[in-house]
């Protein structure tokens, strides 16, 4: 089995096939796969972390992400609850490294990018969370359920658009597979101090 050299239908997932069962290349289709690694690794720099075998913990070094201070309960909750294998994060909001929120409405006191930005911070906050609770990001298998709120204007219809910013970064962290689980996105008429986004979450854990 090999690659043609003019398979424009490559896919990162059926590479990853050829790495893990290690599938015999022809030196020339080894030269092609890896021309197309690099063609393609500023458009899935997260994924060929994945494919280079390291850590959660080190990609997050790699990646150049600034987790912020595994925030605090705000309430008579715990941030993470931890039963068996499954480790279950209450709600987060866009927390900053100096302790500030993303505040706003999207779709009239901040736009949809804003609204995506403060989605990425908020899986910031949780993998601080997890890291936290369980000492490394290493531990986390897969994720397996975000439910992502969106504190948004009645017409507004982007929800998944702005939720994307955590489910992205998670994928970044974790790998295309593990860091993609099932998720909901909804809006809410508003949201505790006006923060634009809450976001919990559900991860398999080791």
């Amino acid at each position: 089995m090999s690659f043609e050299s003019d398979d424009v239908a490559w896919r990162p997932s059926r590479i990853l096939r050829f790495i893990k069962e290690d599938i015999w290349l022809p030196d020339s289709n080894r030269l092609l796969l890896q021309a197309y690694s690099r063609r393609k690794d500023s458009l899935s720099r997260g994924l060929g972390l994945y494919f280079n075998g390291m850590s959660a913990d080190s990609k997050v070094s790699e990646l150049n992400l600034d987790l912020p201070p595994a925030p605090t309960p705000m309430g008579v909750y715990k941030p993470i609850v931890i039963v068996g294998n499954i480790a279950y994060l209450s709600g987060h909001g866009p927390l900053q490294s100096d302790g500030s929120l993303f505040k706003g409405r999207v779709g009239s006191e901040v736009d949809q990018d804003a609204g995506y930005a403060a989605a990425r911070q908020t899986g910031l906050a949780m993998l601080a969370t997890l890291k936290v609770g369980l000492g490394s990001l290493d531990r986390v298998k897969r994720v397996i359920k975000l439910l992502g709120m969106v504190n948004c204007d009645a017409d507004f219809e982007n929800h998944p658009a702005v939720i994307n910013g955590c489910s992205e970064l998670l994928a970044e962290v974790f790998g295309e597979d593990s860091g993609v689980g099932a998720r909901s996105a909804i809006g809410m008429g508003s949201l505790p101090g006006n923060i634009s986004v809450e976001i919990e979450g559900i991860f398999e854990i080791e």
